[in-house]
């Protein structure tokens, strides 16, 4: 089947299956189903998910989970404890929204001030306003641990993404192996390893251990008469140019400029979105945590960047950390209003979040291009959800280009 009759396929299964795979939220990426998809052209790349979900044409559905490409997805509270029981402390947590409207401060009766677009709001007059400010960021107990408000259980991760340990989704990357001929891909293979020895693991593809027996989420297997002990979607041959520079799937960013990116969320689970590049082959979350992107706070409407609607109408601008406690004092984060706030926001389900960043001049001072991986970490508030998605580009090298 071609990939038109692909697309044209998975559309008509959108609406059906969203609930049953979990589709919260994905990359823009390759074109697919026209209502939710934005005619705003930028710069974001595919991911791995939306490619590999190409090859799974037929697949049995224990495997097939990515409805139009969607993310993978991991509750952290599956091994890090029960719900509640384990707080971030204030130096993993640091106050990134205040001054924002992602921040709340609680007054005594546990409502909510804040604001919302520029006008102030106070939660002692309206009970049922409680702005759009979930992210309560100055209350430590006496041990020193962060303590959130009482709205949702998913707060630590939706207010202090990346503090969490993610090794436990890491996967081991494979190489070479079999060639599948019904697709090309590259499957089975041994172990990858990188220049000094190390084995190369990647928390690209993550998997909840509670759902491991049932495939639920984690890694797709490609419809094939060959062995599945090890996926395509682990071998490091296929995140090729060769083989992946095909119908919009790889980008080329040139190091020292700025890109538009976007993701769609067909449920709002609140928390925050971090993007990260690594070019070393290390794709465990530690070293995409050390090599987040710098936000762009001054792009708005006019470029495109911000909160719209399925069509691609302005809901309101984006909200982006102020940068306190962040590496440099550079703005990694952006916010991500949730369901229960929606209605004062009016950013709801199937909106789009387009924001600039900045590509570091670092990343590229050779003369060569660089083969690298651009990260996508959503860390939902209400869900405890970690959403994530990994893309293959091209990093080309930054001379002659001005450095931001």
């Amino acid at each position: 089947m071609s990939i038109q009759a692909s697309n044209a396929k998975i559309a008509v299964v959108v609406a059906t299956l969203l609930a049953e795979v979990d589709a919260h939220g994905w990359l823009q990426g390759k074109p697919s189903e026209e209502a939710t998809q934005s005619k705003f052209e930028d710069d974001t790349p595919s991911s791995r998910q939306q490619f590999f979900s190409f090859f799974e044409e037929g697949a049995d559905r224990a495997y097939n989970n990515y409805v139009n490409a969607a993310e993978n997805r991991v509750t952290r509270t599956s091994v890090d404890g029960p719900e509640n029981e384990i707080h971030p402390t204030m130096e993993q947590c640091p106050p990134i929204w205040a001054g924002t409207e992602g921040a709340c401060m609680m007054d005594e009766n546990k409502h909510c001030i804040g604001n919302v677009n520029g006008q102030y709001k106070d939660g002692k007059d309206d009970d049922t306003f409680r702005g759009i400010g979930v992210c309560e960021y100055s209350t430590l107990d006496e041990h020193g641990v962060y303590s959130p408000p009482i709205y949702g259980t998913g707060i630590n991760t939706g207010c202090c993404g990346g503090w969490s340990d993610m090794k436990q989704f890491e996967h081991t990357l494979t190489t070479g192996g079999q060639k599948n001929t019904e697709n090309g891909l590259m499957e089975n293979g041994e172990d990858a390893v990188d220049e000094n020895g190390k084995v190369r693991k990647s928390v690209c593809f993550t998997m909840d251990y509670e759902n491991a027996s049932q495939g639920h989420f984690g890694i797709p297997i490609t419809n094939s008469t060959l062995p599945h002990s090890k996926q395509a979607a682990l071998n490091v041959d296929n995140y090729t140019p060769e083989v992946q520079n095909k119908d919009g799937f790889f980008k080329t960013y040139t190091a020292g400029t700025t890109v538009d990116l976007s993701w769609v969320s067909t449920v709002m689970h609140g928390g925050m979105v971090e993007y990260s590049i690594v070019c070393d082959g290390d794709e465990s979350y530690e070293n995409f945590k050390n090599n987040r992107l710098e936000y762009d706070d001054e792009c708005g409407e006019e470029e495109h960047c911000g909160m719209f609607d399925q069509t691609d109408t302005f809901i309101r601008p984006n909200i982006i950390s102020n940068g306190v406690g962040e590496k440099n004092g550079k703005k990694h984060w952006s916010f991500v209003p949730d369901a229960d706030f929606h209605t004062q926001s009016g950013v709801n389900a199937n909106s789009f979040f387009r924001t600039r960043s900045r590509i570091p001049r670092s990343l590229n001072t050779g003369s060569d291009n660089k083969r690298c991986t651009l990260a996508w970490f959503w860390w939902g508030k209400n869900s405890e959800g970690v959403f994530t998605a990994c893309s293959d580009i091209i990093i080309a090298p930054a001379s002659g280009v001005r450095s931001n």
